[in-house]
Parts: structure tokens; C-alpha cells; sequence
């Protein structure tokens, strides 16, 4: 005796094999998100601007902080490549406002039309070393 499966019963379960790969494909996304900044162009980096800019964490380096000249390299580097496609030689301050050895944060400043930014990284504790010693975490337009 041959069993006959209603269309009805066919579409409830094409229903809900759907959702169980919509769940697992969320889930397996979640799980491997990284919550490194991810790199973007100039104009990617203006269309993702918050509607109210906020003010810029720093106007010059602090002086009281004691960063090795290392990171202070490493710092600069990973956050002046936040943004692609800034044709190499324009002129850029970072200033660091805050630093632990670990974590840093503070602002990006481009000469032009490239604009300011606030930044925070985290120092990589990676035994494989990618050669970059900084990840950006943030990055947001300042004023």
C-alpha cells in the first residue's frame, strides 16, 4: 500500500526546512562574526556616518602616556589603512589619547577632504603574527 503525501503536507515541510537552514545559516554567522572594523573606502566610510558626528576624542597626543615606539608605528599603520583608497602621501595625524599596552583609542585627522575620525584598536595577542600588531575596532567620523 503506497502512502500519498498532500500537497499541503509537502509545502509545511519545505516550510520548515527552510527555516531550520535559515536558523543554522544565522547562527553559524553569529558564531564567526569577527568584531575587527572591517576596511572600506572613502566613500563607504561617508555613507556609514553616523547622522550626528560626535566630537573628536583627541587634538594632539597626550603626553603622559609611555607608548613604545613600536606600537606607536604599528598604531599609525593600522589605522591610516582603515580607509583604501587615500592616495598614499596625503597628509594624516593620529593622535592617541589613550593607551593601556593593549587597547588604544583616540583620533585620525586628514589634511583635505578625507576628514576626521575616532578610532579604537586592540593589540593582536595572536601567537601567529600577521605582521599587523594593531586591529582597529572602531571607526567613526569626528568633528
Amino acid at each position: 500500500m503506497a502512502l500519498k503525501l498532500k500537497t499541503g503536507h509537502i509545502i509545511i515541510a519545505a516550510g520548515v526546512i527552510i527555516v531550520a537552514l535559515g536558523v543554522a545559516a544565522a547562527l553559524f554567522m553569529m558564531q564567526n562574526r569577527s568584531d575587527e572594523y572591517t576596511r572600506r573606502t572613502l566613500s563607504e566610510t561617508k555613507a556609514n556616518a553616523p547622522a550626528s558626528v560626535v566630537v573628536c576624542m583627541a587634538k594632539r597626543d597626550n603626553p603622559d602616556l609611555q607608548i613604545s615606539s613600536t606600537d606607536q608605528t604599528d598604531i599609525f599603520n593600522s589605522v591610516v589603512t582603515t580607509i583604501t583608497d587615500v592616495p598614499a602621501g596625503t597628509d594624516v595625524n593620529v593622535y592617541v589619547g589613550a593607551y593601556d599596552g593593549t587597547t588604544t583609542s583616540g583620533s585620525i585627522v586628514y589634511v583635505g577632504d578625507y576628514g576626521s575620525y575616532n578610532f579604537t584598536a586592540s593589540k593582536n595577542t595572536s601567537s601567529q603574527s600577521t605582521g599587523i600588531n594593531w586591529t582597529v575596532k572602531t571607526f567613526v567620523a569626528c568633528k
